[in-house]
């Protein structure tokens, strides 16, 4: 063997063999941009809960990315070291978090969940720490230097030494690395694609949750109608003047039969908007003092177990004088029980855009029609079925201040399992004040509600509005104020409408009997009273 030969062997036994023990950079920079990719994704649901859980996962996948970046440009020692110390502060929070909790949020201080997607992210991080480890110990200290080797004849060697303390920047990625990076964000990708993805740190908003009494579960959105300021609605951009250009109401057809017998029997009398009408003409809405969410439910079970007689008899006792004209609503279920007034449209145009909206909400609820469904689409259970208002579902990345018809925050089903079908749909704004949002469908009549002083626990309400703090503190629960929420319900499924009225507060035929609705008929056939569901007072398909 010549000199040049010697001196060739000698270069690649220094460069070749000590890189052989690192973990390829490629991996761990998968490993890392995996994990980067899930924490990007959590920022939105744990920003929802507290701003500054949002903001620490936010942190954790900017960290991440960079070390992404980093390592597959070469994965020098100060990037092993703080790829090392970072992942371990990382799994540490973690750690902390599933066994005794963090402060704030919805639930401060109480231990999480372990889900698929959270071990995902911890094991891409493990695998980073670890082969980060690894790496430095196989690695001398010394950083990327050139020298020259003497040769026999004393001369020096122009064949620089092993770069050993970093795996080089233009490497070669060897097919069982590239397959190990691919293999890494597989992993990633499918965690983010989960249904778990959608509900990661929600877990036990499926359970079922009971009342302080204990009789039933209590309701997220029992409503609590304010409409005071008599603000216009428009579709997305502010409500609408109901002023007409004809004479003869043109939206008859969006309320049943049941719904202008059961209004005329209680008082709550129709009427027409007229050309010339204002925003000061009219108060919006019925909204009386309200009653507890509870006693509301007990209300509806009630009703459905009276006779034909007994119910008009119901209907004729509701007191007129309790209507009032735009009274804040923050104590209970939106007001009185039974039918809601309902503002006519004379306007063709106007007509012509509730239609629109109101099909268009029919066919975003009908797109969801089991509670499966709705999970794939990132909502989550935050109040069990409790009768008058159904079961409701949140997507959470909805919750803002803007009303989009094919994006309801909320979703109501007729149970609380994953096979539990559509009743309806909810709409939940963020908005400042005790006015009233002026965002919604075109026309007056579909009035906003809020709770305050709801006991929840996670995302999960566990306790009406008057519960107390002691009460909710001892179902392992706190008290919040949601005074800057509002929702509004719109009763557009098939079979589930409402004879109270389209966007009525509550649904009197979700009673006690439409969980157990069979799967061939509509996911309210199982209630106990039946209604004239034909559209208009005459049932003429208008």
């Amino acid at each position: 063997m010549n000199v040049d030969d010697q001196r060739l062997r000698t270069f690649e036994d220094a460069t070749r063999r000590p890189q052989s023990r690192h973990v390829p950079s490629p991996v761990l920079a998968a490993c890392a941009a995996g994990a980067a990719a899930i924490h990007f994704a959590m920022v939105p649901p744990h920003a929802a809960e507290e701003l500054w859980h949002g903001l620490a996962f936010l942190v954790a996948a900017w960290v991440q990315l960079g070390l992404a970046v980093l390592l597959w440009q070469g994965a020098s020692r100060r990037t092993l070291w703080f790829a090392l110390w970072s992942q371990a502060a990382f799994v540490a929070a973690w750690a902390v978090s599933r066994t005794v909790g963090v402060p704030g949020g919805l639930d401060p201080w109480e231990p999480e969940e372990v889900g698929f997607v959270d071990l995902t992210a911890k094991a891409l991080e493990l695998v980073l720490f670890f082969g980060a480890l690894f790496a430095l110990r196989s690695s001398p200290s010394a950083e990327s230097t050139t020298a020259e080797q003497p040769t026999s004849d004393g001369q020096e060697s122009e064949y620089p030494t092993a770069n050993v303390g970093t795996v080089p920047p233009r490497h070669r990625v060897s097919p069982a690395a590239a397959l190990a990076s691919v293999l890494a964000l597989g992993i990633s990708t499918a965690a983010l694609a989960s249904p778990d993805a959608r509900h990661e740190h929600d877990d036990e908003s499926h359970s079922h949750a009971a009342d302080a009494g204990g009789e039933f579960a209590t309701a997220a959105s029992a409503p609590e109608h304010t409409h005071g300021d008599g603000s216009d609605h428009d579709h997305g951009e502010g409500h609408t003047d109901s002023g007409s250009s004809g004479e003869e109401p043109c939206d008859l057809h969006l309320n049943t039969r049941s719904y202008y017998r059961e209004a005329e029997l209680a008082g709550a009398h129709t009427h027409s908007a007229h050309a010339g009408h204002s925003d000061d003409d009219h108060g919006h809405g019925s909204a009386g003092e309200g009653e507890d969410e509870i006693a509301a439910a007990r209300e509806v079970i009630r009703i459905s177990r009276m006779s034909d007689a007994e119910y008009d008899d119901w209907l004729r006792s509701l007191d007129p004088a309790n209507r009032k004209e735009g009274a804040p609503d923050d104590t209970g279920m939106g007001g009185h029980l039974g039918p809601q007034p309902w503002e006519h449209l004379t306007d063709p145009e106007l007509c012509r855009r509730l239609d629109e909206e109101v099909q268009l909400a029919r066919e975003t609820a009908l797109r969801y029609e089991t509670a499966r469904e709705a999970m794939e689409a990132g909502y989550v259970l935050v109040t069990p079925y409790v009768p008058g208002i159904a079961s409701h579902w949140m997507n959470f990345s909805y919750v803002d201040g803007r009303f989009e018809v094919d994006k309801p925050e909320m979703l109501l089903y007729n149970g609380n399992g994953p096979e539990s079908r559509i009743v309806g749909l909810s709409y939940y704004i963020v908005h400042q004040g005790d006015s009233e949002p002026t965002v919604g469908f075109t026309g007056d009549n579909d009035h906003y509600h809020r709770h305050i002083g709801l006991c929840v626990r996670g995302v999960t309400v566990i306790g009406p509005s008057s519960t107390t703090e002691e009460q909710c503190q001892k179902m392992g629960g706190r008290k919040l104020d949601f005074s800057d929420r509002w929702m509004s319900h719109a009763w557009v499924v098939p079979g589930c409408e409402s004879p109270w009225g389209l966007f009525s507060a509550v649904n009197p035929r979700l009673d006690e009997g439409v969980p157990n609705s069979p799967p061939d008929g509509s996911p309210c056939s199982g209630g106990l009273r039946k209604y004239d569901d034909r559209p208009g007072p005459g049932g003429e398909e208008t």
